[in-house]
């Protein structure tokens, strides 16, 4: 079964914002992927992960309107954590609008299937047209 990787980093990311965000700590991400593919290739499923490859032409502006989105809730909550001193609770929402699939986040998740065996490939263009 292929699965679209960024369908998952999307779900991690969103679930681990606060993680990434505050704490600059991907790691449960990766983990997290890394551990539902384990689970999915235990119950018998033979799993390849695809990542999306170019972005077509046609997405450039949806694509930039939602990294202005994304830039602006990551500068209030920059914004709230400057001052900072007494332990500032930051909305999920505002933390989960903010986060995002970084190029880090990619590269590290293909480092953990790579140590783990689990096979993935990179696709030409989304992989939402190509599944």
């Amino acid at each position: 079964m292929a699965v679209d990787g960024f369908v998952w980093l999307h779900e991690f990311v969103a679930q681990g914002a606060r993680e990434v965000l505050i704490h600059k700590n991907i790691a449960p991400v990766v983990d997290a992927f890394a551990w539902r593919c384990k689970r999915w290739i235990q119950q018998g499923i033979n799993l390849i992960i695809v990542f999306d490859g170019l972005k077509p032409p046609i997405k450039g502006g949806t694509t930039a309107s939602r990294y202005q989105r994304r830039m602006k809730n990551l500068a209030m909550i920059e914004g709230l954590l400057e001052g900072d001193e007494d332990g500032i609770e930051i909305d999920d929402a505002l933390l989960k609008t903010a986060a995002a699939v970084t190029p880090e986040v990619v590269h590290e998740t293909i480092l953990g299937l790579r140590r783990a065996g689990i096979p993935y490939l990179i696709a030409l263009t989304e992989v939402d047209a190509m599944l």
